[in-house]
């Protein structure tokens, strides 16, 4: 089965000839900055019912 490519990836298809690979310290580097910027953390907030409803309220128009 072959996997349809968009247009994006088509292109970079066409165009492999002009790609090089980057050196190994810099692509650890981009993998760095982006598991940092995949973590998440949890936090607690407390809140009163009345601040609930009014961001309920508020996300609502931005649907």
């Amino acid at each position: 089965m072959k996997t349809k490519l968009d247009k994006y990836e088509e292109d970079i298809e066409r165009n492999i000839s002009q790609y090089s690979p980057i050196h190994e310290g810099k692509k650890k580097n981009i993998e760095n900055i982006i598991s940092k910027a995949n973590e998440t953390k949890s936090i607690s907030l407390r809140l009163k019912n009345f601040d609930i409803d009014q961001l309920k309220q508020r996300a609502k128009i931005w649907i």
